[in-house]
């Protein structure tokens, strides 16, 4: 038995992709496979930063390795003023090195002081400046200067789809999530504009951020769940999904949200109950065990959600296994895989195990 519990978990990885594990669309994923290396000007840059530096290391920035933390800051910051590019963009690198390293708050407050009124002129700016200032910002967090400026830095994410600014809109966006409570409740506000694209495109960054504020974002998705478009209901559902145990806070939303007209909005709110586990499983099971016979969503997906919510999941899928009609093949495989995702670490593993290698064995 032990043989085959470890067995299960080193196929795990190997299994096919698990339907209610964060499972966004294929295009949304593609897109923000990596999201923070996707908004990082100082990695997607690097060659061209690279470039920059060979350029200019020889005379404006001779000997800078050889100043304080303060001098260099303070030289760098006067760099800002050039009017070459290869200046300005090595300035900017060297400045982001210093906010990544550990310095003085005073080291800090001069540098921000001065981006920060940079900042005050941004439509005046090219993209590529503003990125990178944005990204040094964000890396120092936050910070009584930094508070202050939100409104501004809002003003660099609102677009439309005609936007030819994305990555300027993104970096703004990463910029602000790194600014504690305040830049998170701020992003959320934006996801309440009554425009379905902007509101799609902000929910689509907050599906994939791994940071999010759980208690203050789960009351506001969940009221995005319900009302608007479908794609902002499906979007919203996702989201909530990927807050892990928070997703409890939002299961009478989302167990609203398995009656959909939209069959995407339907599976989304099951993959996110998924999220919740045990905590819902009294609440949630029943609506689910109605679904999984109706077939209003996909049976897999259900059956798989049903078994995440735990012990009494599990026990429950296989009892319904053990009655179904052996010709039901396709419903019966559909169970099969969902208690293939079990939690070894429950107590009901055994019992799981031996359900599943009594049917590997049985010939009939």
């Amino acid at each position: 038995m032990k043989i085959l519990k470890q067995s299960i978990q080193k196929s795990d990885s190997k299994m096919d992709a698990s339907p209610t594990k964060g499972n966004i669309d294929n295009i949304t994923a593609k897109k923000f496979s990596n999201y923070h290396s996707e908004s990082h000007p100082f990695i997607i840059k690097a060659e061209q930063l690279k470039k920059s530096l060979e350029n200019v290391k020889s005379t404006e920035f001779y000997g800078i390795e050889n100043l304080s933390p303060k001098s260099k800051a303070v030289k760098c910051l006067e760099h800002l003023k050039s009017f070459s590019k290869d200046v300005k963009f090595t300035a900017l690198h060297h400045l982001y090195n210093i906010a990544i390293d550990k310095v003085t708050d005073s080291v800090i407050e001069i540098i921000l002081e001065e981006l920060l009124r940079f900042l005050d002129k941004w439509e005046e700016l090219d993209d590529e400046f503003l990125e990178y200032m944005l990204e040094i910002i964000g890396t120092i967090g936050l910070h009584p200067i930094n508070i202050e400026k939100i409104p501004l830095m809002i003003l660099m994410i609102i677009h439309d789809e005609t936007s030819s600014h994305i990555n300027l809109h993104q970096a703004a966006f990463s910029c602000i999530f790194h600014l504690g409570f305040s830049g998170v409740e701020s992003l959320i506000k934006l996801a309440n504009k009554e425009f379905p694209y902007f509101q799609a495109w902000v929910l689509e960054k907050l599906v994939v951020t791994n940071l999010i504020q759980k208690t203050i974002i789960v009351p506001a998705l969940a009221q995005d769940a319900l009302n608007g478009s479908g794609q902002i209901r499906n979007m919203a559902a996702l989201a909530i999904g990927r807050l892990g145990t928070e997703v409890s806070k939002a299961i009478n939303d989302l167990l609203i949200l398995l009656k959909d007209e939209f069959w995407k909005v339907r599976s989304a709110a099951c993959i996110s109950i998924a999220s919740a586990g045990p905590s819902v499983a009294n609440i949630a099971i029943p609506v689910l065990l109605k679904i999984l016979k109706e077939g209003s969503i996909n049976r897999a997906t259900v059956a798989e959600t049903i078994v995440r919510l735990g012990v009494q999941g599990e026990k429950i899928m296989i009892d319904i296994l053990n009655k179904e009609p052996l010709s039901n093949i396709i419903f019966r495989t559909s169970i099969i895989k969902a208690l293939g995702k079990a939690n070894v670490n429950n107590n009901n593993i055994d019992y799981v195990i031996e359900t599943l290698y009594k049917l590997s064995i049985d010939r009939t």
